[in-house]
């Protein structure tokens, strides 16, 4: 037993050397609508919650310190009266981990180039979300508008709800499009891939009474229930999977 919690004290003591954690906590004014991300490096998952703060923790597995120019977060902070922007300060390729909890109304917008790799995470948002990212892109329990465009990964969207709020556009160039909506969702549905093959759980209905649903194998064109937000799934080289899931 002693040996043992010697071996869970080396490990605690181990861990504690090799992982660096810092915090930014950022107050949201009534007015700033918008929480921008800009070239952050790593893995990024963000929260929506019911509050009025952005909570900014930066996991940091290896000694990168000396690239962090504004803040220990590894971010320089940019306010104006409408927008609170982060612009990640450290350097390409960095093994990092952001965990950002944000305001569930607030609308975000995630940029960065391919040297900035990593997968982005969304949960919880009720607003518009505009993510560009070269690696894979999860959403969930989300119901505002969304822009996505991946590179290389996949775009993998769990909904809950049986509409969403406006006109969507999903894409990607290497990679799955996986979408889950409940059996009552309601949209307007284009997907097309150019090389692999677009299927659905749902049956798809006219959009108008002279428009005939488009089923193919690379191309579906028609609505979903009664019809509702326009929804458009564009893939190069890779499949579009919408799926039916009963909670």
């Amino acid at each position: 037993m002693k040996l043992s919690r010697n071996i869970l004290l080396l490990i605690l003591i181990f861990l504690s050397l090799y992982t660096d954690a810092q915090k930014l906590t950022l107050t949201v004014a009534s007015q700033q609508k918008r929480l921008s991300l800009q070239e952050l490096s790593g893995k990024i998952f963000v929260q929506g919650y019911k509050g009025n703060q952005i909570i900014i923790t930066l996991t940091n597995l290896e000694d990168d310190k000396n690239s962090r120019k504004s803040t220990d977060i590894g971010v320089e902070v940019k306010l104006s009266e409408q927008e609170i922007i982060l612009v990640g300060q450290l350097r390409e390729h960095a093994k990092v981990y952001y965990t950002i909890m944000m305001p569930e109304q607030m609308l975000l917008k995630s940029s960065r180039s391919c040297k900035r790799n990593g997968e982005i995470e969304v949960k919880g948002l009720v607003n518009e979300c505009e993510i560009n990212n070269c690696e894979n892109i999860y959403l969930e329990k989300m119901s505002g508008p969304l822009v996505l465009n991946a590179i290389s990964g996949d775009i993998i969207i769990k909904s809950r709800t049986q509409k969403w709020k406006g006109p969507s556009y999903v894409s990607t160039t290497s990679g799955d499009i996986v979408i889950e909506f409940p059996p009552d969702f309601n949209a307007i549905i284009n997907a097309e891939s150019l090389m692999g093959k677009v299927s659905s759980d749902f049956s798809l209905q006219s959009i108008t009474e002279k428009e005939a649903p488009i089923i193919k194998n690379h191309r579906l064109e028609g609505a979903i229930g009664k019809g509702g937000s326009f929804l458009s799934l564009s893939n190069i080289s890779g499949k579009i999977f919408i799926k039916k899931v009963i909670q």
